[in-house]
Parts: C-alpha cells; sequence; structure tokens
C-alpha cells in the first residue's frame, strides 16, 4: 500500500457524482463514467445500449445506491432496475430499445429462424448468415439466443411401462489432473527413469489427430533410435515419451 490518496470521482467539472466514488459526464459526443478518476465505461452518442449497460453495471457493483445511480442517468429507480434485469437475462442484446412506431411484419419466420440455426452450425459468421437469409446481424444474434423449442412428441395410443435408460456419465472438458506426485519425486531424485504418461477421458481432445503418428514412430524404431541418440535425459518427471 502507499500513501497516495485516491484520485477524485471525475477530473470534469461539470461531472454529474454518482455516490462518492464514481461521476458521469455526458456531452455532444456521448458519455464518460469515472470511477476514482479513472474511465471505467464510454459510450458515443446515441449508443443507449452501453449507457444502459453503464448504468446497470454501477448499480450491480454498488458505486452509488439505485436512486443515486437513475438520477444521473436521468431515469427512475423501475428502470434501472429493468435493466438490470434485462442484462441478467438475455445480455447485452436485452438492453436493445424497441423502435417506436408502427411495425411491419417480422423477417423472422420460423422457416427463416431454422435456416440461420442451419447456416450457423456449418460454421458461416453471423454477417454471412445474415446475408444469406436476408436480415441483419443482429437479428441473427437474437435468433441465435433464443432457445429452440423442443418438438412435441405425439401421445402413444396404448402407453406401457416406462423404459428405464442408462444414464450416461457426463465427461469433463478438461479431466482433473492425476496425482503424481510420488513419481515426480523418484523420477527427481533418479529412482525411477521417467514417469509414464498417463492419459483420462475428455469430452473434448484438441488436436487428437496427432495421436496417429504415435503408431508409425513405434513402428519404424524411431523412439528407440532417439534413445540411443540423445541418450538418458537429465533426471526429472517426463522421459522421451
Amino acid at each position: 500500500m502507499t500513501a497516495q490518496l485516491p484520485l477524485p470521482a471525475s477530473m470534469d467539472a461539470g461531472a454529474v457524482p454518482i455516490g462518492a466514488a464514481a461521476s458521469l459526464v455526458e456531452d455532444e459526443e456521448g458519455g464518460r463514467v469515472f470511477v476514482h478518476g479513472e474511465l471505467s465505461y464510454g459510450w458515443d452518442a446515441g449508443d443507449s445500449v452501453s449507457r444502459r449497460f453503464a448504468a446497470a453495471k454501477l448499480a450491480d457493483i454498488k458505486a452509488g445506491s439505485v436512486a443515486e445511480v437513475a438520477a444521473a442517468f436521468g431515469v427512475d429507480p423501475g428502470t434501472l432496475w429493468r435493466w438490470r434485469q434485462d442484462l441478467a437475462a438475455a445480455g447485452v442484446l436485452g438492453l436493445s430499445p424497441e423502435k417506436s412506431g408502427p411495425k411491419g411484419p417480422s423477417r423472422l419466420t420460423d422457416a427463416v429462424m431454422s435456416r440461420i440455426r442451419s447456416l450457423r452450425a456449418t460454421g458461416l459468421s453471423l454477417r454471412a448468415v445474415g446475408a444469406a437469409v436476408g436480415v441483419s446481424e443482429f437479428s441473427v444474434r437474437r435468433t441465435l439466443a433464443m432457445e429452440t423449442p423442443a418438438p412435441e412428441e405425439p401421445a402413444a395410443a396404448h402407453p406401457g411401462p416406462p423404459v428405464t435408460e442408462p444414464v450416461q456419465e457426463e465427461l469433463p472438458v478438461l479431466p482433473a489432473p492425476v496425482d503424481r506426485s510420488g513419481e515426480r519425486a523418484w523420477a527427481r531424485t533418479g529412482l525411477v527413469q521417467c514417469a509414464a504418461p498417463v492419459f483420462a477421458p475428455a469430452a473434448r481432445v484438441p488436436l487428437a489427430g496427432l495421436f496417429l503418428a504415435l503408431p508409425a514412430l513405434e513402428r519404424t524404431g524411431l523412439l528407440e533410435c532417439a534413445k540411443e541418440v540423445f541418450g538418458a535425459l537429465p533426471n526429472g518427471f517426463y522421459g522421451l515419451e
């Protein structure tokens, strides 16, 4: 810890204070939020989504009370509460304001949304998917964020006894490492030449195709040749394998 005092809430004389630590500065170029003198949030003029995000996060981190944050942003506490709920439920997309005035028929029909999900599954970017179906990138994001309703199963004419399906164990994406402290100590002191590799089941193994080279290395004898060329490695946990 140093003896340096915290910076003032804002360097701008016209800033609106938010509690004892934050301040809001808005002008024709946009807005900025300072926390202890450091710029924490910023948005351009007309960017209502980023402005609402800053207000919601200031309330979440308790930079000021809900009433103080709402007053600084010129809204009532109920509106700020709704922004926080929308952000928690749908992320930043939930803060997008709805357009006022009459609305035309939505282009996001069931067929269009199904095609968006199909194209996205092929690896296309959001922009490419939107261009292919004739909607905006925002519409593609909104479609992918929506849950796909499960198809309704037809009722069985003669329901029989419930079928018990075997429960499949879910594999971790990255398995927990095996405790090998004993082998580490033995290899470090030279009691064993090296510790043998240990593999654990995983849900996803990046670059797993590299393992296809191992049989060829074993078949051609390159591993034994490498041992003869390089000799024994210094005492340690990992060996040449």
